[in-house]
């Protein structure tokens, strides 16, 4: 590299970053791959392989951080329906999700500030300034479809995509603040505000699939052959079978909430709230025998690992669509429109509707596209 005519080195931005506490770091970014992969796998030691380091490390770091922030990031249960495993609290989900979206406003703020400093000298940062933060809701991550959409669009244009897995709602409350560029979600009528408001706009229709009720096989509350979902959820209600709420604010908890009040019911002690992401959702109900509403997509990458089953669908009232939008360049100048504007076109072009219309898990499809049924 040359500048001004003499040979430098390579300028490289590295950051660490730590949540301290008293001065001290506490927990930084091994400590939330270790709660992510946990959050993934439902093992602590699951979770220290994927990440090839020992289980006492692993355990060592996080009981060092709880210790230090004097709350429980993880629980173990040892035995029950399904087995033992770990999981996160509703603290740790509550904090990871925290962690991720400040993460990735850090990087990217070392990005802006090595170009303004380094100019023409190109100084190179983990996270690059053109990077793309995209939040999207969970299941589209955990039914493995994003994973299959998103690399060959970085490729064929060259744009880095961060993806904030993360609630519905909270997406689109990171569009409102400008800490994303674009939003995938499936919360029609959360997203109809925001794009009312001004927070977002050119709303795309990308894909449909539906939600389902989900419980223990055995179906202590004849869930099945009920003659709808406010039925199947009256049957839950009146048994005082346990029952698992997201209680995220995603759109899975927002239908979930319209659907209870619709049937009329008011939740009570059998009713759990978890704070958490779909996939560990479900499998927190496996562990407790609970029904929950959940997306078909999830129920099906995960069905294999589940103490589960679909036990009510086929209601008009579980269709569930997906849009993306983009954030409102007037509000937020910094946000990259362009790049969000090319996302959603590969989003609903023919050839991704078309691979979303193929994708299968186990030989069951996750989504049926929607981009060519409906253009606003």
């Amino acid at each position: 590299m040359k500048l001004n005519g003499r040979h430098l080195p390579r300028l490289e931005a590295r950051n660490r970053v730590f949540l301290t506490r008293k001065g001290q770091p506490v927990l930084g970014e091994r400590h939330l791959e270790i709660l992510e992969a946990l959050r993934e796998v439902g093992s602590l030691n699951a979770a220290a392989k994927r990440l090839r380091i020992s289980y006492r490390d692993a355990w060592g770091k996080i009981r060092q951080a709880e210790a230090a922030l004097g709350v429980k990031l993880i629980s173990t249960q040892t035995g029950g329906r399904s087995g033992g495993g770990s999981r996160l609290t509703p603290t740790g989900e509550d904090l990871i999700t925290r962690l991720r979206v400040f993460h990735s406003e850090q990087r990217h703020a070392v990005a802006r500030s090595a170009t303004h400093f380094f100019g023409g000298a190109a100084a190179v940062s983990r996270a690059s300034a053109d990077t793309l933060r995209f939040a999207t809701t969970t299941s589209v991550v955990d039914s493995g479809l994003l994973p299959l959409l998103l690399p060959p669009f970085m490729r064929r244009f060259g744009i880095a995509v961060d993806v904030l897995p993360v609630g519905s709602g909270a997406a689109l409350r990171l569009a409102h603040s400008g800490r994303a560029d674009i939003v995938l979600a499936h919360a029609p009528e959360a997203e109809a505000r925001a794009v009312s408001h001004g927070d977002v706009l050119n709303r795309r229709p990308v894909m449909t699939n539906d939600f389902v009720v989900v419980g223990p096989r055995d179906d202590p509350a004849a869930v099945r052959g009920a003659r709808g979902v406010r039925v199947a959820l009256q049957r839950i209600a009146t048994t005082r079978a346990p029952f698992l709420s997201r209680n995220d604010g995603s759109g899975t908890h927002q239908r979930e909430r319209a659907l209870l009040r619709a049937a009329g019911i008011t939740p009570g002690p059998w009713f759990r709230r978890a704070r958490s992401g779909m996939a560990d959702v479900l499998r927190r109900a496996s562990r407790e025998g609970a029904y929950l509403l959940a997306d078909r997509s999830t129920v099906v990458a995960l069905a294999d690992s589940l103490a589960l089953d679909i036990l009510f669908a086929g209601d008009a009232c579980l269709m569930n669509a997906y849009s993306v939008l983009a954030t409102n360049p007037d509000h937020h100048p910094q946000t990259r429109y362009v790049e969000a504007m090319a996302l959603i076109g590969w989003f609903t072009s023919p050839a991704v509707q078309e691979l979303i219309a193929t994708y299968r898990v186990g030989g069951h499809a996750v989504a049926r596209p929607a981009a060519a049924t409906s253009r606003a």
